[in-house]
């Protein structure tokens, strides 16, 4: 993480040390992710794995407000079957 900001590097570790997939969605749903970059998101979601992603989509269709919700969760959505594709297909070696 060393090419990212302090920030981030804080923010990664703090994922990376919740003890529960629900502290993860915690820690996500407080997190400012509209600077980052596409990246950064991407390996913020994969420290993540699909099941604490699971989480966060639920609570975000729970709190939908206008179509560009949708449309983040439906991108989300998309993030969670790849991760999910991936992770079977790792284990599936």
């Amino acid at each position: 993480f060393s090419a990212y900001a302090p920030h981030l590097r804080v923010f990664m570790h703090s994922l990376e040390s919740a003890s529960s997939d629900e502290e993860m969605q915690k820690i996500l749903m407080t997190a400012d992710l509209t600077d980052m970059s596409d990246t950064a998101l991407a390996e913020i979601f994969f420290t993540m794995g699909p099941n604490p992603l699971s989480l966060f989509i639920v609570t975000m269709l729970e709190q939908v407000t206008d179509d560009e919700d949708f449309e983040r969760i439906v991108s989300l959505s998309v993030i969670r079957h790849s991760l999910l594709r991936s992770f079977s297909a790792s284990t599936a070696s």
